[in-house]
């Protein structure tokens, strides 16, 4: 099995124990630091039988058909079918109709934003957020770098605006597209450092991770009364989340163990627990997540020698079932105890997760951001003037374009 830099320490585990309980298949991890290295070694006669496929471009190892199709390995096997896990991280990981990857793990990202601000509903489109920063000059978006606005603010914008993937035909030397890195100079609170995230006064947007249902209420049920979870920007103004799923094996095509890698992608999926803890991933099995809900809306009581304590008023004394710990809006130390969730907060949280976007890093859109950063630089740093920078920009992202048609 091959792996960037690490193993992550579940799948670890997983390998160790399934060499120490397999009598017919051992697994040997081989690490690599240098996809060169990984794409002559896929091409040749003894390619690895399994890949790690994070951090990987999935697109691109999907898409040549380097990987299995494992809808057809889930079809066959005893154990485990494709009901037994949530649609939306299978459709994310299924490049050109063939699902490369099952994710076990997986976090949703969305923006905070002041309610009095951003509005009482949520979602909103790039123009809103824009709408946003004429209306409140004063204050900045975020602290976060100007690259990182970039990407995840204005990526999908760009690619459908300025750039069309069928016909190669780029519109980045035009004043539409300068108007919006002059707006993104003006808006980010960080224009140089990307290894900060600097202070900003009263930030219109923030970042909120939804890890399980704790982080759930925390920023999004629960935030209070003046903050709202809108989601990421998307084109229609609807509820935009991002989400990130971890530890998916893909088989590679040219194995010659094809049994044994689906063997230990079986094992590793079957053997997942939940856990319940206000750190803890969501899993992509529904039976462990309806576990993992099913036991949030279960209280927990103060016990006296097998009998639930009471107040002085009678009732039931509850216990938090999680305890949290993080700083409020004016940065002060705040402890936060969760004591249940409610239905409701569930069937947000599922709709959250079904609205959220699964699918893998688009290469050719990192690496066009990746080149508008940094051209961007010279403008920042007062070297070129915005309408050189943007022909540079028009050049190199039309020729990138044109390579990956």
């Amino acid at each position: 099995m091959a792996c960037w830099d690490g193993l992550d320490a579940a799948l670890e585990d997983a390998v160790v124990r399934f060499n120490r309980e397999s009598d017919r298949y051992h697994i040997t991890v081989q690490l690599y630091e240098d996809e060169a290295w990984l794409d002559a070694k896929l091409v040749s006669s003894d390619p690895p039988d399994m890949l790690v496929l994070l951090p990987l471009n999935v697109r691109k190892y999907g898409g040549k058909q380097i990987l299995e199709d494992l809808d057809s390995y889930l079809a066959e096997s005893s154990i485990l079918d494709r009901k037994d896990f949530l649609a939306a991280p299978l459709e994310g990981y299924t490049i050109e109709g063939r699902l490369v990857g099952i994710p076990s793990e997986f976090v949703c990202h969305t923006l905070v934003a002041d309610r009095t601000v951003a509005g009482l509903q949520a979602g909103w489109s790039l123009e809103d957020i824009m709408a946003l920063t004429e209306k409140y000059p004063h204050r900045k978006l975020n602290g976060n770098y100007i690259l990182w606005n970039l990407k995840n603010l204005c990526g999908d914008y760009i690619m459908d605006t300025f750039i069309d993937k069928d016909s190669g035909i780029c519109l980045l030397d035009t004043e539409e597209f300068r108007s919006l890195l002059l707006w993104l100079e003006e808006s980010c609170g960080n224009l140089t450092d990307p290894t900060i995230i600097a202070e900003v006064e009263d930030p219109l947007i923030s970042q909120g991770m939804v890890r399980n249902i704790v982080d759930y209420m925390g920023n999004v049920s629960r935030l209070g009364d003046d903050m709202i979870s809108m989601g990421y920007p998307s084109p229609d103004g609807s509820p935009g989340y991002l989400a990130a799923a971890f530890r998916a094996v893909g088989i590679v095509s040219k194995s010659r163990h094809k049994e044994g890698a689906w063997q230990f992608i079986e094992y590793f999926l079957c053997h997942q627990e939940a856990d319940n803890g206000a750190y803890a991933s969501m899993p992509t099995r529904r039976d462990l997540l309806e576990e993992m809900l099913e036991d949030a809306m279960e209280p927990k009581y103060i016990m006296n020698e097998g009998e639930v304590s009471l107040d002085k008023a009678g009732n039931p004394i509850m216990l938090p079932k999680w305890t949290v710990y993080g700083t409020d809006s004016d940065g002060k130390f705040v402890e936060r105890n969760y004591y249940c969730v409610t239905q409701e907060e569930v069937d947000g949280l599922l709709e959250l997760i079904s609205q959220a976007d699964f699918s893998p890093e688009d290469g050719l859109e990192t690496a066009v951001m990746d080149i508008i950063g940094e051209e961007m630089g010279s403008y920042l740093d007062g070297s070129k003037p915005i309408e050189e920078v943007t022909k540079i920009i028009q050049s190199r992202v039309n020729t990138l374009v044109q390579e990956n048609m």
